[in-house]
Order: structure tokens, then sequence, then C-alpha cells
């Protein structure tokens, strides 16, 4: 074999054989503060991720529809037979009165909450 058929070991070195500069020990093991929060100090992004959203862009744009007194009256009547539905029956309420389940489930919870939070005279109490 020539020398052109095998390769130089030399040039197949791919890592570099170079060396960190020494330190003392106790460097090593307390760093200067200054490096320390700059490295470490994690970012809010970093801490917790950041949720996506699961709204469409015509959702986000569109405003909050309030419930007609048609859809509330139902809905009273239903709150008044059971204020804790099931989901088969927010599914029922929610095509009875065209709106979505999640908007009777929010709806439910929320006179729930109102129905304990509220006196007859409409003073929240703190008991």
């Amino acid at each position: 074999m020539s020398s052109t058929d095998s390769p130089d070991q030399s040039t197949m070195s791919t890592t570099p054989t170079t060396t960190a500069p020494t330190t003392s020990s106790t460097a090593d093991s307390t760093p200067s503060p200054s490096i320390s929060n700059a490295t470490t100090a994690p970012s809010s992004a970093a801490r917790r991720p950041q949720r996506k959203s699961t709204l469409t862009q015509q959702q986000k744009n569109n405003k909050r529809q309030r419930a007609t007194q048609d859809q509330l009256v139902t809905l009273e009547l239903e709150f008044n037979k059971n204020p804790t539905p099931t989901a088969a029956t927010r599914e029922r309420i929610a095509q009875e009165i065209n709106m979505t389940e999640r908007s009777v489930q929010i709806w439910f919870q929320n006179r729930y909450v109102a129905r304990f939070l509220f006196a007859t005279d409409g003073h929240v109490t703190n008991e």
C-alpha cells in the first residue's frame, strides 16, 4: 500500500486537544455571584411552560355572549330541579337552548356559588 491509500492518522483526529485553565479548588465549589446570577437564574418561561391556547383566532376576537332571557328561564328551571346536573343533562340542556355544554357547565357553577354567597337581601355573607 502506498502512503496515498492509507489515511494519515494526524488528519483524522476530530477532537481538539485543548486544556481548560486551572483554578483554585474554592472557585470550583463556590462560583462567583455575578456568574451564578446571570447563568443559573431561570426565567419565568423556563420555570413553567406557557400554556397553549385552545381558542381559535375567531373565538379570541369574539366578545362574550350573554345568555338570552329564554335561555336564562330554561337554565333557572333546570337549576331548581337539580343544581348539579350530570354531563348528559348538561348536553341535553345545551342542545335545547343552543349553547355549548361548557357554557352551561360554567353557568351552573356560577349559579351554584351565587346561591350560597348572596343572602336574600343581596349582601355577601362571610360566615
